[in-house]
């Protein structure tokens, strides 16, 4: 049996189990989803998730903020134990049993599929598949917003310096 896992916010630790078959809809919408997702930055109906013949599979459905595993936005992708899943700012960890482990992924590309549906091929480095590399957290799109403003504070600085030593050097 797999299953979500919230990984953080009021409903930390909870579970949700996946289909043994079939789809199933997240979103914020009771009326036109299967899960409701709480969250402003979640979409009505944000993404499924299906049983295939290999494990699971997560398909964003033309959300707003996106779909994110693991750091990146997907359209469509497979799912693997401890892969980190987001819907707007909630996110999951892929958890449980019937999952293949990154580890087990056949080496070559990895396929993604973009908003008008055209199949993408990635290559990945193998270490990276295996699950041997992770992305260093500043770099994770839920730091941008840190990013920026240290850049913004770092150039304020440095336009003040500027402008500290114009003055000065003109009173000389």
């Amino acid at each position: 049996m797999a299953f979500l896992v919230y990984g953080e916010g009021p409903s930390k630790g909870k579970r949700i189990e996946l289909p043994s078959s079939g789809v199933v809809k997240f979103g914020r919408s009771a009326e036109k989803c299967d899960v409701v997702v709480e969250g402003d930055t979640v979409s009505g109906c944000h993404c499924s998730i299906e049983k295939t013949d290999t494990g699971f599979r997560v398909k964003d459905l033309g959300s707003t903020n996106k779909t994110w595993l693991n750091g990146e936005d997907v359209a469509e992708a497979d799912l693997y134990w401890g892969d980190e899943l987001s819907m707007g700012d909630t996110v999951f960890s892929v958890d449980g049993e019937g999952l293949p482990r990154r580890s087990e992924q056949k080496p070559g590309p990895v396929e993604s599929y973009s908003d008008t549906g055209t199949k993408i091929m990635h290559v990945v480095p193998r270490s990276v598949r295996d699950g041997r590399v992770s992305i260093p957290t500043s770099f994770s799109r839920r730091n941008r917003g840190v990013r920026l403003f240290s850049l913004l504070v770092w150039a304020a600085v440095i336009a003040v310096a500027v402008l500290l030593y114009v003055f000065f050097k003109g009173l000389s």
